[in-house]
């Protein structure tokens, strides 16, 4: 078995319509407060690698001085206190500041299977999660779970994006892009996005890929939880086959040799 990264990254979305997730101190607590380990390990049978951005580990621009938001219930539940956050009846369940209404959120789901585990971390840094599965199917365009991600019908939404090799992040972090159902609109990613795109050179392309995956995480549009990864069946022997990607499994075919 040969490890095979994919381009397959599996996100959460805040839903920045409705201003809920206005304050980056809540979107930043709802990323610290999940244990991705524990899904990697329970759900994808280790076959996935934990990343704060959407950029695959092993990809050439990845800067891994990017990832910064570890499993940290402590750390979310001080960023929530900071917002004023309390849990007045001691209930386990925080209240809004001056009020008795729940940190509650919907979260979108077309698998259950991460749901239950997410809304239990969620719920020990006293963030209430109503798990919410939509019928969804690759052949229908116009399915429940991809209707309710259109149309802003969540809170937060589990999705899963197959991201293009040269880290054109458009599809995602424009206010029109075709995936940006969050309605994530950071002017400053757009700029940064564009002037990596705009580099002629590799060096300066991997530069201001670095720039905008700091910014990224800086400012947090939605949550990058992992990138999936599949393994290939081949004959042991096959030597040099660490570059193996999916969907190139046949790049640099010329290198492979038996030894």
């Amino acid at each position: 078995l040969v490890d095979v990264m994919t381009q397959n990254a599996e996100l959460m979305l805040f839903n920045m319509a409705g201003g809920r997730f206005s304050d980056l101190r809540l979107r930043q607590a709802v990323l610290c407060a999940l244990d991705r380990s524990e899904l990697i390990t329970n759900v994808y049978m280790n076959r996935a690698f934990a990343t704060d951005v959407p950029v695959a580990p092993d990809s050439w621009t990845y800067d891994a001085k990017s990832k910064q938001y570890d499993h940290d219930v402590v750390r979310a539940q001080a960023l929530l206190a900071d917002m004023g956050f309390a849990d007045t009846d001691e209930d386990g369940i925080l209240e809004y500041p001056n009020s008795a209404n729940k940190l509650e959120f919907t979260l979108l789901v077309a698998r259950r299977e991460a749901a239950a585990i997410i809304a239990s971390q969620l719920k020990e840094a006293g963030i209430l999660v109503v798990v919410e599965a939509a019928a969804h199917s690759l052949a229908a365009a116009n399915s429940e779970y991809l209707t309710r991600l259109k149309n802003g019908e969540f809170d937060l939404a589990l999705v899963s994006v197959n991201l293009p090799r040269n880290d054109d992040l458009g599809v995602l972090l424009r206010p029109n892009g075709s995936r940006n159902y969050g309605k994530a609109n950071v002017p400053e990613l757009v700029a940064l996005l564009d002037e990596m795109l705009a580099c002629p050179a590799e060096g300066e392309y991997q530069a201001a890929a670095s720039r905008l995956q700091m910014k990224f995480v800086e400012t947090l549009p939605f949550a990058c939880l992992y990138f999936r990864m599949h393994s290939v069946i081949c004959d042991s022997s096959i030597r040099n086959l660490d570059t193996l990607r999916k969907p190139d499994l046949l790049l640099g075919l010329e290198f492979w040799y038996f030894g």
